[in-house]
C-alpha cells in the first residue's frame, strides 16, 4: 500500500486530466485503509508500506508491524537521500527486537485515527506559498535565501538568526534597524511572508524567524539605546511627514540616519498610525510600540501631535520644507451596501479604535456579524468577542475560508477565540435585527486568482444579529490629495515613480495611503523607497550594515550548515530561554551561504557541487549529462525561476549527447600536454586547450566572447573540475 492516488489535475501542470497524489496526502488514505485490511484479516495480512511514511511515522508503521518500509517522496525533497540516516537511527531500537507475529491492531487504530483527527496532515497547516524568489537562475554563484526574497524589505534573516543563536543580541538588533525601524512591532504582528518562504517548510515547519526578530529587539534594545550615539551630520534639509504610521516613521528614521531634519505631523495624539490606533492589545502590548517610537525619536526625529488634519503642501514648502512624504494612511471603512436599518451598522476601524481606547464604552449587543475575510475582520472578531454582554460572534464572507485573504495564522486565533465563520454567504439587507443573506457559491477564477463568487438565486439564510461590522476594507481620503493637487484618477489610481514621488515635484506619498491596506512591513519598504528617491535627489549614498562586516568562524559555519541538511529538526514552541531559542536558530539551513537544493533532491546524483576557487559560494552546480532523465524534480525546488538540470553549466560525455541538449557545457575532446575541451557558452560553440598547469592556451571560435569575465570562470571550472574530479569524465 499504496505508491500513488490518481486525483483530479487542478494545477495545470501536467497534460492529462489526472495528476498523482503522494507523500504527506496521501498517509491518511493508505494508512486507513492498511487498517481495513488488518481487520478484515484480524492483523494476520503481511503489508508492505508505501504512502507517505517519514520520519515522523516511520518507527510507528515498524512497531505496528508494517513493515518493509518504503520512503520515496520526502526524499525527494531538500535533505535528499541523507534523511534515511537520522529516520535509520530511530529504528535501531525496534530493529534488535523480534519482529511481531502480526499487525497490532490498538496501535494501528490509533496512528489510523491520529491522521485524521490531528492537523499534521491538514493542508492548511502547511505553507502554499511557494518558496521561489522572482529572479531567473543563472549558471553562477546562485545561493540564495528565499526568506530574504520574501521579505519587502529584504531582512538579512539567516545572519540575524546566527548572531541571536551566538548570544550577540546587540549586533543581531543593528543589523536589524539597519533595514527596519520597527523591530519590536514587526516583531509582533510582522505578516511573516519571509517564514512562508523559508526552506524549512520542506522538512517540517519553518524557522520562528519573527519571533527570533522579536528576541533580539527585547535582548538589544536596551543595551543599544545606552550605547546609541548620535553621530550625524546635518545636511541641512527640512523635511515633513504628514502621518506617523509605519511607512511614515519608516522615512524619517531612514532620512534622520543620512542627517536631514525630520519632523512628524500626525493629527492623533499618540504616533504609531493603525498599529497604535486600530491593533487591539492581545495582538501587540503598548510597551513595544513605545520602545520603537522610542528609538526613532532618538534619532533625532521631531514630532508634532493633534496636527491640523488639513495638509497644506504649500505652507509646508513655504516653512522651509524641501521634502514632503504623505503618509496619511487609510482610515475610512468601506459602506457596506445593505438595505434597511444602518445605525447598527459600524466600521471596522472605527470600532476598533474605540475598542483599542476603552472596550468598556463599546456596546454591540448579543450577537455580531463582521463581514470581511482579511486580518482586520480577524481582529474586530476577536475584539468584539472579548467585549462585554457579547455572546456570539460571526465572520461572514462571500467566498470560502481557504479564500480569505487574512494570515492563516490571524484566522486561527479567530477560531480558538471561538468566533464561528459562515462562508458562501453575502449580506444584502438588515432589518428588524434580522440580517438576510445572499447563498453563494464559486464560479470561475477572477483576476486575483480565487473563483469569483456567484449568487445562487432565490437562495437565502437569515440570521438574528444584534450588530454589524463592516471590513470589507478600508479607504484614503482622496479628498485631501486632490485639495493639494496630487493627480487621482477615477479608480483612486495615484500616479507616482519608482521612489513613490508625485505629479508634484519633491512630494511622495507612501504606505496605505498609496497601497490601500497593507502590511507594517510593506508600509517600512515604502518608507526607505522614499528616503531612496529623496536621498538620490540629493546625491547621497544610504549608509547600511553590511551584513558581511560581522565575524563567523567559517569553518564552523560550514560544518554546522552541512550537519543541519537532511535532519528533521520540530520547532521549538517556546522562547523563553538562552539555550531554547539558541535551539531554534540552529534550525535555520542559511540558504544563501550554502543551498545546494537541486542536488540534494535529484534521484539520479545528476547535479553536483563542486567547490571552486575564486567564486563568492561556497562551491558552484555542475550538471552531468549522462546521469540526468529529466525528472524535473531539480526545477521543482530550485528557488529561482529555472531548471537547473537546463540552465547549469554542463558536463557532457559524447559529441551526440552534447549535440542533441542545447546546455552551455562543455566535452573532454583529448588529453595530454595539451588538453581539449569543446565548450558551449551562450549558443556558440568554443574549442579551448589547456597546458598541464591549467593556463588557457587558445580558444577557436567563430565567435566573439562575450561577457569575458563569466567565460573566464566557466574556464576556472572546466580545469578545475577536470583536475580534481577526474573521475567525472566518461
Amino acid at each position: 500500500l499504496s505508491n500513488t492516488l490518481a486525483v483530479l489535475n487542478d494545477k495545470g501542470m501536467l497534460p492529462t486530466d489526472e495528476m498523482y497524489m503522494s507523500g504527506r496526502a496521501l498517509f491518511p488514505l493508505t494508512i486507513n485503509l492498511a487498517k481495513k485490511l488488518s481487520h478484515q484479516y484480524n492483523g494476520e495480512l503481511s503489508i508492505s508500506y508505501a504512502g507517505g511514511a517519514n520520519f515522523f511515522n516511520a518507527k510507528q508503521l515498524y512497531d505496528i508491524g508494517i513493515r518493509p518500509i518504503t520512503i520515496a517522496t520526502d526524499v525527494l525533497k531538500p535533505g535528499g537521500y541523507t534523511k534515511f540516516t537520522q529516520m535509520a537511527n530511530l529504528l535501531d531500537e525496534s530493529m534488535v527486537k523480534p519482529a511481531p507475529a502480526k499487525i497490532d491492531l490498538i496501535k494501528l487504530d490509533a496512528l489510523a485515527l491520529d491522521s485524521m483527527e490531528g492537523t499534521t496532515f491538514r493542508m492548511e497547516t502547511k505553507s502554499q506559498d511557494p518558496m521561489y524568489v522572482d529572479k531567473k537562475l543563472g549558471m553562477l554563484d546562485c545561493f540564495v535565501a528565499p526568506c530574504i526574497d520574501g521579505c519587502p524589505i529584504d531582512q538579512d534573516v539567516p545572519e540575524y538568526t546566527r548572531l541571536i543563536g551566538e548570544k550577540r543580541y546587540l549586533e543581531a538588533f543593528e543589523l536589524i534597524i539597519s533595514k527596519n525601524p520597527l523591530p519590536h512591532i514587526t516583531g509582533y504582528i510582522c505578516d511573516h511572508k519571509c517564514m512562508l518562504k523559508c526552506v524549512r517548510n520542506d522538512y517540517e515547519e519553518p524557522v520562528l524567524i519573527r519571533e527570533l526578530k522579536r528576541v533580539a529587539a527585547e535582548k538589544g534594545f536596551i543595551n543599544y539605546m545606552e550605547k546609541m550615539k548620535l553621530d550625524v551630520t546635518p545636511v541641512g534639509i527640512k523635511v515633513a511627514v504628514i502621518g506617523a504610521g509605519p511607512a511614515g516613521l519608516s522615512s524619517a528614521y531612514f532620512l534622520a540616519r543620512q542627517g536631514f531634519d525630520v519632523t512628524i505631523f500626525d493629527k492623533t495624539d499618540k504616533a504609531g498610525g493603525t498599529v497604535t490606533h486600530t491593533i487591539p492589545g492581545f495582538r501587540i502590548p503598548d510597551w513595544a510600540i513605545e520602545n520603537d517610537i522610542e528609538l526613532i525619536k532618538r534619532m533625532g526625529v521631531k514630532f508634532e501631535l493633534n496636527a491640523d488634519e488639513n495638509i497644506d503642501i504649500a505652507d509646508l514648502k513655504s516653512k522651509g520644507y524641501k521634502y514632503i512624504n504623505l503618509a496619511i494612511g487609510a482610515w475610512k471603512s468601506r459602506t457596506l451596501p445593505l438595505e434597511g436599518d444602518t445605525s447598527k451598522v459600524y466600521g471596522a476601524i472605527k470600532f476598533l479604535q474605540d475598542w483599542v481606547k476603552n472596550p468598556n464604552t463599546v456596546d454591540l449587543g448579543r450577537n455580531v456579524a463582521v463581514v470581511g475575510g482579511g486580518n482586520s475582520a480577524m481582529d474586530s472578531a476577536r475584539a468584539a468577542k472579548k467585549t462585554a454582554g457579547v455572546e456570539n460572534v460571526y465572520i461572514i464572507y462571500r467566498r470560502t475560508i481557504k479564500q480569505m485573504p487574512a494570515d492563516r495564522e490571524e484566522l486561527d486565533h479567530a477560531i480558538k477565540d471561538g468566533v464561528i465563520f459562515k462562508e458562501l454567504i453575502n449580506p444584502v439587507s438588515y432589518k428588524d435585527g434580522i440580517l438576510k443573506c445572499q447563498v453563494m457559491k464559486l464560479g470561475e477564477a477572477d483576476s486575483s486568482g480565487r473563483k469569483r463568487p456567484v449568487r445562487i438565486e432565490g437562495k437565502f439564510v437569515e440570521m438574528q444579529i444584534s450588530s454589524v461590522l463592516s471590513a470589507i476594507g478600508e479607504l484614503v481620503d482622496y479628498d485631501i490629495l486632490k485639495a493639494n493637487g496630487i493627480e487621482v484618477d477615477d479608480r483612486g489610481n495615484i500616479k507616482i515613480d519608482e521612489f513613490k514621488e508625485t505629479n508634484i515635484e519633491n512630494v511622495f506619498i507612501a504606505g496605505d495611503a498609496y497601497r490601500g491596506p497593507s502590511t507594517v512591513v510593506e508600509s517600512i519598504a515604502d518608507g526607505q523607497a522614499v528616503t531612496n528617491g529623496i536621498l538620490a535627489k540629493e546625491g547621497i549614498n544610504l549608509e547600511r550594515v553590511n551584513p558581511e562586516d560581522y565575524e563567523f568562524d567559517y569553518a564552523t559555519r560550514i560544518k554546522e550548515i552541512r550537519a543541519k541538511k537532511g535532519v528533521i529538526n520540530p520547532t521549538v514552541e517556546v522562547l523563553k530561554t538562552d539555550d531554547e531559542v539558541a535551539a531554534e536558530t540552529k534550525r535555520c539551513l542559511e540558504c544563501n551561504f550554502i543551498c545546494n537544493k537541486c542536488v540534494e533532491v535529484c534521484p539520479n546524483r545528476a547535479n553536483i557541487s563542486v567547490k571552486v576557487p575564486g567564486f563568492e559560494n561556497e562551491n558552484q552546480i555542475l550538471h552531468l549529462d549522462g546521469l540526468c532523465n529529466e525528472c524535473g524534480n531539480c526545477e521543482t525546488f530550485c528557488p529561482y525561476d529555472g531548471a537547473p538540470y537546463k540552465d547549469k553549466f554542463t558536463l557532457f560525455w559524447n559529441n551526440e549527447d552534447m549535440k542533441v541538449n542545447g546546455n552551455d557545457g562543455f566535452l573532454l575532446i583529448s588529453e595530454g600536454d595539451n588538453t581539449e575541451f569543446k565548450v558551449r557558452v551562450n549558443d556558440k560553440i568554443y574549442v579551448v586547450n589547456f597546458d598541464n598547469s591549467g593556463k588557457l592556451l587558445s580558444c577557436i571560435s567563430d565567435h566573439e566572447i562575450e561577457q569575458k569575465a563569466e567565460f573566464d570562470s566557466l574556464m576556472n571550472i572546466i580545469w578545475w573540475t577536470y583536475e580534481n574530479h577526474r573521475f567525472l569524465f566518461v
